[in-house]
């Protein structure tokens, strides 16, 4: 009788390597690519540098993706060196460079023993294309968050580089028909009456929410209601400390609410008349504002990084033009913006008409770039061409 062969097929194996698993834009990329990947029957681990203690988006990971084999804080190179010969990975995705996952890999490519690497680009950025520069020569292809192939080609070297816009619709969801406005409000201690404009997500530098206070200060003029400013998020070292200062150098002082990390700042987002983005520079559109109007807050956002390209010419939005990609927004542009913030709301349901449009363009972008199955599609290629 014919011996049987028992061997079974390995599975292949695809590695995340990012910074951290808070609530970044970087980080809800890697969680929606990996979602994408939920019904191939590849293996997911996710290797991560900072704040282990922190693993915030675990659980969406695990939910989203049955497949998910390791979730690992790698505290040295030497550790993401060992880990990958161990591992043996198939292909290596560079969510955002670490600088000991670089090293490892480096090391590793040396004697032929990495695996395949592919790089996630989020910013045009000369600053971001820098900390890949000690890795460029063994990544294989790039993915770019929205198109600036000659900039990548020009510093990082002739590789492939393939667009995917990361316009992913909420897991969760919009919870705009479940929460009313006044409950929001009266929870946190805001007028029904104000007119309310804030800014939910990430509370990092680069998002120049000082400007967002100095944005309210010169609308309070033009507006019959008095306006109230609302910040919440999970806040970078120094940064809620500096928006403590500025509330108290402001005016509106008693009308600014700070309030830090939330557990859901999806339930704040009904409170809102306009969601504010006054960020210095950013990547492709910031899912804060892709939020916001999935829920049907009207938004208004500085011409950065993708944004421009995406919402620049749709109706409805409200863009602070910003000459310069990455310096904070002038006196002149706030200035422009009040008015035309003033002139939209001055009629009566401005903030419901707007909404809806706001809910329906969202609806429309993420629906059209049906971009879970171009993710799952991109990773399929790649493994066929792995075997």
């Amino acid at each position: 009788m014919p011996e049987r062969n028992l061997t079974v097929a390995k599975r292949p194996h695809i590695t995340f390597s990012c910074v951290n698993l808070r609530y970044g834009g970087s980080e809800r990329v890697m969680l929606e690519y990996i979602a994408s990947l939920a019904e191939l029957p590849v293996d997911i681990s996710v290797v991560f540098q900072d704040y282990p203690s922190e693993r915030f988006q675990e659980d969406e990971l695990r939910a989203r993706n049955p497949n998910i084999r390791h979730v690992v804080h790698l505290e040295r190179s030497l550790d993401a060196g060992l880990w990958l010969l161990k591992q043996r990975p198939e292909l290596l995705v560079i969510v955002w460079p670490t600088r000991r996952m670089l090293k490892a890999l480096r090391f590793l490519h040396r004697f032929w023993l990495g695996p395949r690497v592919f790089g996630i680009l989020h910013e045009h950025y000369e600053t971001h294309l820098r900390d890949y520069l000690p890795v460029a020569r063994v990544v294989e292809s790039w993915v770019l968050c929205w198109d600036f192939r000659e900039r990548v080609s020009a510093m990082l070297g002739p590789q492939e580089a393939q667009v995917i816009h990361p316009l992913f619709s909420s897991y969760r969801g919009s919870n705009r028909n479940q929460i009313s406005c006044e409950d929001v409000r009266d929870r946190l201690g805001i007028p029904r009456e104000a007119f309310l404009m804030g800014y939910l997500g990430r509370l990092d530098h680069h998002k120049g929410l000082n400007r967002l206070i100095s944005l309210a200060e010169m609308l309070e003029p033009r507006l019959a209601s008095p306006v109230h400013v609302l910040i919440a998020g999970l806040p970078r070292e120094g940064v809620l400390e500096s928006l403590h200062e500025d509330r108290e150098r402001s005016p509106l002082r008693d009308r600014i609410h700070l309030r830090g990390a939330q557990p859901d700042l999806l339930d704040l987002l009904p409170a809102l008349d306009l969601h504010v983005m006054t960020s210095r520079q950013e990547g492709f559109l910031p899912f804060s504002t892709l939020q916001a109007m999935e829920n049907g807050v009207p938004v208004a956002t500085t011409t950065v990084g993708g944004s421009s390209q995406v919402l620049g010419d749709r109706s409805g939005v409200l863009m602070i033009y910003k000459e310069d990609d990455q310096l904070s927004v002038t006196d002149e542009a706030l200035q422009n913006a009040a008015a035309r913030i003033a002139l939209t709301f001055q009629y009566p349901g401005a903030r419901d008409r707007l909404g809806l449009m706001m809910a329906a363009l969202a609806h429309e972008l993420t629906s059209k770039a049906d971009n879970h199955r171009i993710v799952r599609t991109f990773f399929q290629e790649l493994l066929s061409a792995t075997r």
